[in-house]
This record gives C-alpha cells, sequence and structure tokens, in this order.
C-alpha cells in the first residue's frame, strides 16, 4: 500500500500555537476541550488501523492533515513510545510517501 501523507498550510493550529494537541495558553478557559496527549495516539492509531485494514495492499490513499497529526501516524506505524521524539518534517506544505509492505512496514521515500 502506498500512502501520500500531505501536510496542507497553516491551519488553525497553526495560528493558535497548538502544537500535538497542546497549548501555550488554557483553552478550557475559552470554552475549547484539549485532548490529552493519550487520547491524540488513540486517535492516530484508529486512523491507521482503519486505513491498513480497510483497503488492499495495491491501493494508493492520500491522508490530508496537519503537522501535529502526521507525526503521530508515523510515529503509530512505527509503534514507537508514546512520548518518542520521532517527527516528519514537512514546513508548511510537504507530500510524503510511504510505502507499507504487509501491513506493518514502512518506508518512507
Amino acid at each position: 500500500m502506498d500512502l501520500l501523507v500531505i501536510r496542507h498550510g497553516q491551519s488553525e493550529a497553526d495560528i493558535l500555537k497548538v502544537i500535538e494537541g497542546r497549548a501555550n495558553f488554557n483553552l478550557i478557559e475559552l470554552g475549547y476541550k484539549q485532548e490529552s496527549h493519550i487520547d491524540f495516539r488513540m486517535r492516530a492509531e484508529m486512523v491507521m488501523s482503519k486505513v491498513i485494514n480497510e483497503n488492499d495492499d495495491k491501493e494508493t490513499i492520500a491522508i490530508v492533515s496537519h503537522g501535529g497529526m502526521i507525526n503521530m501516524l508515523f510515529r503509530s506505524l512505527l509503534e514507537s513510545p508514546i512520548n518518542s521524539k520521532i517527527s516528519v518534517k514537512s514546513s508548511d506544505t510537504g507530500i510524503h510517501h510511504w510505502r507499507i509492505n504487509n501491513g506493518n512496514k514502512v518506508k518512507r521515500r
């Protein structure tokens, strides 16, 4: 399976200075509910599980998201610890090509 993982340009999260589900100020006071780091990782795990298990190995799938989620998807694929510092650099806009063989091996191009 080929995944084209596309980071869109500057998002609302970038403008608010939210990094991977956390903010530099208390969003709860503003009426927003923050997602915990664990919940964020679980959301990424569910997305990757759905993409891998519901598509054929010969498919090409495009995922468009923000940088925080792309990093969490990558960490999920690598099965890295939740507090891992592994990241994918892509600036404001980027396209990554990940190849998944046999449902679990990642090759970045």
